[in-house]
């Protein structure tokens, strides 16, 4: 792969490291990468960088090692049946998205199968996403934080309360909450499911945008005994504090 007895050039570097040809020059700067610039014509001159030092910190630098899984047992790697993010949250029992964080996150060994020109999907290590399902350590924590997060059930509203929702038709999103005692998630969860309408307080400001709900609709589940019935067994079969 490498040239000129153990140098690379800057384009090959970053394919290493996972990085761009700006941030191997940032290295040189800096002093971790040791630079070579063979005599050339004006302007035709290529940069080569240490094909050693290159691969001591690939090997040693926790930012490089995560971006490659290279952190992670090489028996993944070898493992020869290979499953979509779909059947591996459905193997540990998480939804699409969460598998997908900890894709993000580098906690899975991942190949890409090319379906078109444009689309790839990841597959994932059988062998590893269910040694993870399987894991002691995991399954401790996640029944420790979901006590940790046990639901509590919100007092109801007072009658000082209860007049002044009465007065408003557009309600902030936590006082939506307030007024069906649920959380300001379940209030985005309605309102995206289309059981609250919303509507858009001003200007976003980059991904933050502030929202009305309509009292209407929230009066109207708060009426509705089907509604009230599901909330109650809901609430009936977590844990309470």
């Amino acid at each position: 792969m490498y040239t000129n007895g153990g140098w690379i050039t800057s384009r090959e570097a970053a394919a290493y490291l996972g990085i761009t040809r700006q941030g191997i020059h940032y290295l040189y700067m800096t002093g971790k990468l040791h630079r070579w610039m063979p005599e050339g014509p004006k302007g035709h001159t290529t940069a080569y960088y240490s094909w050693e030092e290159v691969m001591e910190m690939r090997a040693t630098s926790y930012r490089v090692k995560r971006r490659f899984c290279i952190h992670l047992l090489p028996e993944y790697w070898e493992c020869s049946e290979w499953i979509t993010i779909g059947e591996a949250a459905k193997t540990i029992g998480i939804s699409y998205k969460t598998m997908q964080n900890l894709i993000r996150r580098r906690i899975f060994v991942f190949r890409y199968k090319r379906e078109t020109d444009k689309t790839k999907r990841y597959l994932l290590s059988k062998l590893q996403v269910e040694k993870y399902r399987d894991d002691k350590e995991r399954q401790r924590r996640n029944a420790a934080m979901k006590s940790a997060k046990a639901y509590i059930i919100p007092p109801p509203l007072t009658e000082a309360e209860e007049a002044a929702f009465e007065q408003k038709k557009w309600l902030t999103i936590p006082e939506a909450a307030q007024c069906l005692g649920v959380s300001i998630a379940t209030i985005y969860t309605y309102s995206t499911s289309g059981r609250l309408r919303r509507y858009p307080v001003g200007v976003a400001h980059g991904r933050c945008q502030r929202w009305w709900v309509d009292y209407e609709d929230v009066k109207h589940l708060r009426e509705d005994p089907e509604y009230q019935e599901r909330r109650a067994r809901w609430r009936s079969s977590i844990k309470v504090e």
